[in-house]
């Protein structure tokens, strides 16, 4: 338990990180990633336990799922036109997205159904939350829109309980997240961890943390222009052999593929692998992330990135590894303090990263400057940037 003055010291701990922020949006944004994670971790009401997220989401700077929100917004307008019913299955965080996209453009739906039915006795956004149970017994005439999502199989179950019990075929709508998710992802995959190539310094090295496919080390090529080194790590043997092979057929060159996990020690580690972006370290799994749909259990080889680097000058380091990014930038220390590269580091896997990531750059290099983003539309794809030049746009 803290003492009354550790906590005075937490708070001029916060106030010193948010005043290294450089413009508004990075405020906004940090407000709004705490206010996320506090809710992950935190029993609160239900209707309110999302409302961090819906921030960040709304900082982002563009909505590329636009397009397809307007399709199911006019698919429920007809509906209602038609003075049919539209159920929203899920109370979680899609159905309140597609909730409040309804709401906002001014199309009425009948409710939510959801398991958690009793978590709202008042409703949800104004809305009645009713049970799977009444779904099947009193609403065989309502349409139903699936809101779960299918990487994790909940979208399946949903789908064979209402086929199951016989549930009209024609009134299951398919998942709009879907529809979402590909424009968010394609929007995700052009711009994240490069929002400032002006901080970069030409002809340094670039370390790739969480390579997966290639496609961020090919970005940084056609970024950079000129560099001396990439550094690319990929714990996966199946996605480390699929880097190779893109970034070779993009021409980059001077490039090296670490089949290793960044850490701050030498060794192995137990890891998840789902052969996608997925994939992670076990001891570094937050708790309250529901595993992956599928993926094997495995071994992985551990890395210091000082070792790696040797005297390589390092002007870009970016960290993408499902929550190790804490341990490997301890792992990187050296390197950090001698070139005092750009870092574009994820601190969205675990709460309290952003904190203990934001604290840990700012004492190994006080005149780091910092810069926050956030690029998907759910709490994932927060990144931090720090740099010790100063952004003349």
């Amino acid at each position: 338990m803290r003492s009354v003055l550790d906590m005075y010291d937490y708070q001029h701990g916060i106030a010193e990180l948010y005043g290294t922020l450089q413009d508004d949006l990075s405020r906004e944004v940090f407000w709004a990633r705490l206010q996320a994670d506090a809710e992950k971790e935190a029993t609160i009401n239900a209707e309110s336990q999302f409302t961090g997220m819906l921030k960040l989401i709304d900082l982002r700077k563009a909505a590329p799922e636009k397009e397809a929100l307007d399709q199911w917004r006019d698919r429920c307008k007809q509906l209602a036109q038609e003075n049919k019913r539209v159920i929203l299955y899920g109370t979680a965080f899609t159905g309140r997205f597609l909730a409040r996209h309804l709401l906002s453009t001014g199309v009425d739906f009948y409710g939510f159904c959801g398991r958690s039915a009793e978590k709202f006795p008042h409703g949800l956004m104004g809305k009645p939350v009713v049970t799977p149970q009444w779904l099947i017994e009193s609403g065989r005439d309502c349409y139903v829109i699936i809101t779960a999502t299918k990487n994790n199989g909940s979208y399946q179950e949903i789908e064979s309980f209402l086929r199951q019990s016989d549930f009209p075929e024609a009134q299951i709508l398919s998942s709009f997240w879907e529809d979402c998710r590909e424009a968010a992802l394609e929007w995700v995959r052009n711009f994240q961890y490069f929002e400032f190539p002006e901080l970069y310094e030409p002809g340094t090295a670039f370390i790739d943390g969480g390579c997966l496919d290639g496609d961020s080390s090919i970005r940084f090529s056609k970024m950079a222009g000129k560099y001396s080194k990439i550094f690319a790590f990929e714990p996966d043997t199946i996605s480390k052999k699929l880097c190779e092979a893109n970034m070779s057929a993009a021409g980059l060159h001077d490039f090296q593929v670490i089949e290793a996990g960044l850490s701050n020690r030498i060794g192995t580690a137990e890891f998840f692998a789902t052969h996608s972006e997925s994939s992670f370290v076990l001891s570094e799994h937050s708790p309250e992330k529901p595993l992956p749909f599928s993926g094997e259990y495995t071994s992985i080889r551990t890395v210091i990135l000082d070792d790696i680097v040797g005297n390589e000058t390092v002007g870009f380091i970016k960290m993408d590894i499902e929550g190790a990014e804490y341990g490997a930038l301890h792992g990187a220390e050296r390197t950090i303090r001698r070139d005092r590269p750009l870092l574009a580091i994820c601190v969205y896997h675990r709460p309290g990263d952003l904190l203990a990531i934001m604290d840990y750059c700012h004492r190994l290099i006080p005149e780091y400057r910092f810069w926050l983003r956030h690029y998907y539309m759910n709490s994932t794809e927060t990144v931090l940037y720090a740099s010790i030049k100063s952004l003349t746009r």
